[in-house]
């Protein structure tokens, strides 16, 4: 296991980590205003943990292009930290984060489907030689597991009542 990044894999860890931190306020954003039309408290909570865990996660990247890439990684990390929303002019690195969550179906899906791509992410950054990155993507992995089931239990609800 690597404590610093060899050189020559510099700017492709830099690139995963920044996508990554990219992710975590663009969820947070798309999310924002559920919290005016939450079906029931216990749905508020639920919107409110997977919030902070994003923001967790958001530091989490952070401190690693802090701690670890130099001028270059506090440059990257500023910029994913001010989480400036996303607009034509600047769209967020990955596309499904430019699309509006605006109901809690959307909500329920983007938590069932985009968290269980995100986790597949995360279990490949957590197999990573680099041992920062690793144990830091296997704690977020926990964290994930719960969005994946706010997404599931909440389609679950839907379809019993739809029934």
């Amino acid at each position: 296991m690597w404590q610093q990044v060899p050189g020559e894999f510099r700017s492709q860890f830099r690139r995963l980590i920044v996508t990554q931190g990219d992710t975590e306020p663009a969820s947070v954003e798309q999310q924002h205003r559920l919290g005016h039309t939450c079906p029931s408290l216990y749905d508020l909570r639920n919107l409110f943990q997977i919030n902070v865990e994003e923001g967790r996660h958001l530091w989490a990247m952070v401190y690693i292009l802090h701690a670890y890439f130099g001028r270059d990684g506090r440059e990257e990390a500023r910029s994913c930290s001010r989480a400036i929303p996303a607009n034509v002019d600047k769209p967020r690195i990955l596309g499904t984060f430019n699309e509006p969550i605006e109901d809690w179906l959307s909500f329920f899906c983007f938590c069932y489907f985009t968290d269980r791509d995100g986790k597949f992410q995360l279990k490949s950054l957590a197999e990573s030689s680099f041992d920062p990155l690793a144990r830091t993507c296997r704690f977020m992995l926990t964290e994930e597991a719960h969005h994946m089931f706010v997404g599931e239990t909440g389609l679950g609800r839907i379809v019993r009542r739809t029934l």
